[in-house]
């Protein structure tokens, strides 16, 4: 049972991980346009971190494959779809409006529908 725990976490570990990767792939986009090339240290290092966090997360996941069944993994990864556009709400100051909003809540909808009594949780 403890092991269930521990595979779960990581699953949630690795949509943080990749929700963080994407918005500081924003931060490369940003830093790029400002400085204007990706050869600039400050969007190079940016993007250096971006890929180390992604590459973090492809591990985590290859991890998580072995322990969780992908039917009850994946529904969970669409997370991102969510915390994604929140961090760029919140960082970038980027809209959400009503429809966005509600297509949020449908996700997760979909992801309790999808995973609700699952042997693994």
């Amino acid at each position: 049972m403890g092991g269930d725990r521990v595979a779960m976490a990581a699953v949630v570990g690795v949509v943080l991980l990749m929700a963080v990767g994407q918005l500081m792939f924003k931060a490369t986009a940003v830093s790029w346009q400002l400085h204007g090339t990706l050869l600039a240290p400050a969007p190079a290092m940016r993007l250096l971190a971006s890929l180390v966090v992604y590459g973090v997360a492809t591990l985590a996941w290859i991890w998580v494959l072995q322990r969780v069944p992908l039917t009850l993994a994946y529904p969970l990864v669409a997370l991102t779809f969510v915390l994604v556009p929140l961090g760029a709400w919140w960082l970038y100051d980027e809209s959400l409006g009503v429809r966005y909003v509600a297509g949020m809540l449908l996700i997760v909808a979909g992801i309790i529908l999808a995973t609700w009594r699952s042997p693994a949780l």
